[in-house]
């Protein structure tokens, strides 16, 4: 059985349905042309909202996909990027379950610092760097990584394809590139969050990212421009495998409960593997 990952749950769910409108009309009219981050960066007070938000609602979310693409990776050990880590809790879950040294990356200071505090005392420390940089001009050497993941970025980056070029740029024959992003939802699954979520402060940060998001059809198009065959486009399911992880882990389940009387698929993930040469 497989189950469907919301940004603020789990659900057990059938095939995904169609956007409630088209992408175009859900754009923020205010994202950002190439050149333009700074002014759309969030402010660090927004940051610390985001990193609450995250420990409050979502830190199973981390261990369940770093689970799922630790088992997609299919190996232990070498050199994960995590781009646009943000509080750095995916970074966290990914150097303890890969055993890899952990290369996370965002453009914004403020959340670089959240990510320090997000790793200090956890032991991983030696192993996961941070670095400040732009994803459309990634701070690496070509061929540098065997695993790439990227947790709703996507639809903040100005220029989608370029940037998917510069990941797959960095990653090593044979390794896996895995970008996570959400889709629109419907009014019903927005009003749905809204009660889970309560927090207005919180809640705005999801919205906003529906508002701005794209369905895995036009992602797909755009790692097309990039070049980039897709190994798999599909809603991002966990398999059975990834809720024992999770319960075994002795998490508290009422978000994880609470969610589930959702019944929309807000995630989508895009996988390649860059070929052997």
């Amino acid at each position: 059985m497989e189950h469907a990952v919301f940004v603020a749950g789990v659900a057990l769910h059938g095939p995904a349905p169609d956007p409630p409108e088209s992408v175009a009309d859900r754009r923020d009219p205010r994202r950002p042309k190439s050149g333009e981050f700074a002014a759309d960066m969030m402010t660090r007070d927004d940051c610390i909202a985001c990193k609450a938000l995250y420990e409050k609602y979502q830190l199973y979310v981390y261990q369940l996909i770093a689970a799922q693409l630790t088992r997609l990776y299919g190996r232990t050990g070498g050199r994960v990027a995590d781009i646009g880590t943000g509080p750095g809790h995916l970074a966290v879950e990914l150097a303890r379950l890969t055993e890899g040294d952990v290369y996370a990356l965002d453009i914004n200071p403020a959340m670089l610092e959240l990510a320090d505090e997000t790793v200090r005392g956890t032991g991983l420390e030696q192993r996961i760097s941070f670095a400040l940089g732009d994803v459309h001009d990634i701070p690496c050497a070509s061929q540098s990584f065997d695993l790439l993941a990227s947790y709703t970025c996507m639809h903040h980056w100005a220029e989608p394809a370029k940037a998917l070029a510069e990941c797959y740029r960095i990653l090593r024959p044979g390794g896996l590139m895995a970008v996570i992003d959400v889709r629109p939802v419907s009014a019903l699954t927005a009003a749905a969050f809204a009660e889970i979520i309560p927090e207005e402060e919180y809640f705005r940060i999801i919205d906003k990212a529906y508002k701005e998001s794209l369905d895995e059809a036009v992602a797909a198009d755009l790692f097309a421009q990039a070049g980039i065959v897709p190994e798999s486009v599909a809603s991002l399911e966990l398999t059975d495998e990834d809720i024992m992880d999770y319960l075994e882990s002795g998490e508290p389940l009422d978000i994880l409960e609470a969610a589930v009387a959702i019944d929309e698929p807000t995630l989508w993930m895009i996988t390649a593997r860059k070929p052997l040469q």
